[in-house]
């Protein structure tokens, strides 16, 4: 099977296209857009920008957690987790984290999936994984069969984890 995935990168290009000796500025043309556009953040496809960039804040590493955790949800429950019908709606849903949870798209998803995945689209940045590697850490404890670090697990979970690894 083949993927197509969109990362935005898109709109940040389209002006190297139209001009070779300095890029388009795009907050300079708000002026020129209509109010549901000048709303939209530059670049990106809206269920995948993070909180912060839809509320002007400068993006950072955990916004890209954050589109990762949403890209995370997406695969595990085929659909995207916000498909508001327009950009203020997505705006909304997503600063403010409403989105049906997955373990309710996903029958028998693990805890610990759901932590993981919950952890890294938290719409406070702090609250999320640091970087991208620390969330790829607790897939891979995860794949292992060990607590992870989004889910701290009670000793019965920890037992049962053991178990597994340790047949």
């Amino acid at each position: 099977h083949a993927w197509v995935i969109d990362f935005g990168l898109a709109t940040l290009l389209e002006g190297f296209q139209s001009s070779t000796a300095e890029p388009t500025n795009h907050a300079d043309n708000s002026k020129d857009r209509s109010p549901e556009a000048q709303a939209q953040p530059v670049g990106g496809t809206p269920q995948y920008i993070a909180p912060e960039c839809w509320r002007s804040e400068p993006a950072s590493v955990a916004s890209d957690v954050w589109s990762l955790g949403a890209t995370l949800y997406e695969t595990l429950a085929l659909r995207p987790a916000f498909s508001p019908s327009s950009w203020e709606e997505s705006r909304a849903r997503i600063i403010e984290g409403r989105y049906p949870p997955i373990r309710d798209c996903v029958s028998g998803l693990s805890r610990e999936l759901d932590a993981i995945c919950r952890k890294a689209m938290q719409p406070n940045p702090v609250d999320r994984y640091l970087t991208a590697k620390e969330m790829s850490e607790d897939l891979d404890r995860w794949l292992r069969h060990e607590p992870v670090k989004a889910h701290p697990s009670r000793v019965p979970r920890q037992v049962k984890l053991w178990a597994i690894r340790n047949p």
